[in-house]
This record gives structure tokens, C-alpha cells and sequence, in this order.
């Protein structure tokens, strides 16, 4: 016998003789599960839909013993409702735990019947957590009204005050993905099957680590073209290209200095029809920096007397360049494993800061 605080009065919790009888009654689990409702609404709902059938996963997480997933009101079990075996004409009535059966009871006594008034309804409950807006906005900007939910409210529609709702910024899913990649000619340094002679050539390379080909437009063999001659040596840039697309994986090996000039220009073509803009003007040079300039370029260093093995990165892309979408804006330069993926001629990594947009 301990006679301290007996003079004290009752606190809730210390399960006086009218607490502890209170607790005993049918009283108690309605008390409970209304306190719940209102003071947890998204945990209770959730969890006691049909508590009884909650297992635990190895993941930790909580699904129904009986379907092995999370459950789910659009194919749940409710509570007294009774489904037949097309088969075999057997009747089956379901009961759970959890909230339902003070729901099904209390519409029972009601006179309502479940199917219509809860099973129904439940089943093609659309749960809307979000609204997106057509625009941006603030909360300065923005007031949400609530509309009655109840048939028998004579209060009118209420603002939902500032700190039971939040804004937020969201961008879309990717609706277009864009690679860009310069270009690395190397002179092929292939020997032949018996290893008396090089093979020759010249080996295209990229510096995209995902996708290691390049996308181009063949020309088209036509007479509407143009001539670049850099001391003995020329090559034609054709105006017309094919519109299919052609694949040209890093490591081949092109043969001749034409053959490189129609890829290059062809890249551009393809490049250009994704939305790439090159338009950057080159006062030392006093002309557009594009892919023909590349290409030109190219024709230019082929003159230089290099042995196998001497290479030359070529991108009109130095000064920047320009991308045309539809209905969308540039996301984030990264690639689909979340890589940043902006890269100089060496393969290295750019900072953010070296970079502009």
C-alpha cells in the first residue's frame, strides 16, 4: 500500500474506477477510433483499412497476407460483403477489422445498404493528394476554398489556411532527350591481317560513354554541291541529304578525307534537324561556326603531314550553340545513370562554372 498523492485528484490515465469502466465498454473503441480518425487521418485510414490481414515483408513493409502487395480499396475485401463463385455458385462473406465494421454496422442500423452506400463508393474512391496549376504562383497569389461535404452543412465554403497546403515547383518527365558529342578523327593505326602495311583510313571516335555511335544523314549524289580545296587537297560539300537516319559506331574507320567530310556534314544535317542551331560567327575566321567549318577543318589538318596515330577533335560547338524545342525547356545536363556529362576535348569533366546557358 503506497498512501502518497491519495489525496490528489483523478488524472486521465491513472484508470480511476470510472476510467477503467469506461475503458471496458463498447464506448472505448469508438472513442479511440474517432481520436485517430481526426488526429491521424492518413496513417489510420491507411493502416486499418483490414488491419487483421497486415503482415510485414522482408523489405520491412506492410502488405496483406493474403495478396503479398500493399492494400488496395479498388480490390479490397469490405466488411460483410458477400461475393459468388460463378463456378460453383458458393457464397462467400467477407469480415475484417479495422474501421469498416463500425462503418458497415452503422449504415446497417441506418437502414442503408453497404454495397450502395460504402462498398461502391470506396471502391471508386479517387484519392487527389495534388492539383497542378496551368502557371506559377505563390501564396500570395493563390487562396483554396474547401466546399461542403456533408448534405445537412448550412456553412458555406471555407479558406484553407496558408500552412494546410504547400506550392510546389514540378518539372515534367523527360519528353525529349538530346546528346550532343564532338568528334575525334584519328589516324587509323590498323595494320593489315599479315602486319606488312597499315591499313589506312581514318577512325572515328565520340565521347558519348551511353550511346558510343554517332546519328547522321547520308548525302545525296547529286551536282548540287560545293567544292573546299586546302593545297592538293579537295573535297565536295554536298546541299541535299537523305532524311533516314544512319548509325555510325565510335571505332570505324572511314577511308578516305571525302568520306569523313559527307559524315561530318551529315552529322550536322541530323544534329540540326533535332533542333541544333550553330550560328556562332568566328571573327578570326570571318564565317559561321558550323559542321562545313568542321569540316574544313579537317581538310586542313589532313595537310599536316601527321603520323598513324595523330588525331584532331573537331566541334563548332566551342562558342556554343543554340536548341529549338517545342512546348518544352532544357532539364538538367545529366545522363539517364544522373551523370553530368559536359566534356572537353580530352574527355574531362567541365564544372558548372566553366559553362553557360
Amino acid at each position: 500500500y503506497v498512501g502518497q498523492g491519495i489525496g490528489e485528484k483523478w488524472q486521465f490515465g491513472d484508470y480511476s474506477p470510472a476510467e477503467t469502466a469506461w475503458r471496458k465498454s463498447s464506448e472505448y473503441a469508438f472513442a479511440v477510433t474517432k481520436m485517430l480518425a481526426l488526429t491521424r487521418p492518413a496513417k489510420f485510414f491507411g493502416l486499418f483499412f483490414d488491419n487483421s490481414k497486415l503482415t510485414t515483408n522482408v523489405q520491412g513493409n506492410l502488405i496483406d497476407s493474403d495478396t503479398g502487395v500493399r492494400q488496395d480499396i479498388t480490390t479490397g475485401k469490405y466488411h460483410l460483403e458477400t461475393v459468388t463463385d460463378s463456378t460453383t455458385g458458393e457464397v462467400t462473406r467477407y469480415q475484417t477489422a479495422g474501421y469498416q465494421p463500425f462503418v458497415v454496422n452503422y449504415l446497417i442500423k441506418n437502414n442503408l445498404d453497404p454495397a450502395v452506400y460504402y462498398y461502391t463508393k470506396m471502391k471508386n474512391l479517387n484519392v487527389q493528394l495534388a492539383y497542378k496549376l496551368g502557371g506559377f504562383t505563390d501564396k500570395d497569389n493563390l487562396k483554396v476554398l474547401t466546399d461542403s461535404v456533408s448534405p445537412g452543412s448550412t456553412s458555406g465554403s471555407q479558406f484553407i489556411p496558408d500552412e494546410n497546403y504547400q506550392i510546389i515547383f514540378r518539372t515534367s518527365n523527360p519528353v525529349a532527350r538530346y546528346d550532343y558529342s564532338g568528334v575525334l578523327i584519328e589516324i587509323n593505326t590498323d595494320v593489315t591481317a599479315d602486319g606488312s602495311s597499315l591499313v589506312g583510313g581514318y577512325k572515328i571516335i565520340g565521347y558519348n560513354s551511353l550511346r558510343p555511335y554517332f546519328k547522321y544523314f547520308k548525302p545525296l549524289k547529286n551536282s548540287n554541291v560545293s567544292t573546299i580545296q586546302v593545297g592538293n587537297a579537295r573535297a565536295t560539300l554536298s546541299k541535299n541529304f537523305s532524311t533516314i537516319e544512319s548509325v555510325l559506331t565510335y571505332g570505324s574507320v572511314l577511308s578516305t578525307p571525302q568520306d569523313v567530310v559527307d559524315f561530318l556534314t551529315g552529322y550536322g544535317k541530323w544534329l540540326e534537324s533535332q533542333g541544333f542551331r550553330f550560328e556562332k560567327f568566328s571573327n578570326e575566321l570571318k564565317e559561321v561556326l558550323n559542321w562545313e567549318t568542321s569540316a574544313k577543318e579537317f581538310m586542313y589538318w589532313t595537310r599536316q603531314g601527321w603520323a598513324s596515330g595523330g588525331a584532331i577533335t573537331l566541334s563548332p560547338a566551342g562558342k556554343g550553340f543554340e536548341i529549338e524545342t517545342n512546348n518544352s525547356t532544357i532539364g538538367k545536363l545529366r545522363n539517364l545513370l544522373g551523370e553530368y556529362t559536359v566534356l572537353d576535348a580530352g574527355g574531362r569533366t567541365l564544372g558548372e562554372l566553366s559553362i553557360s546557358t
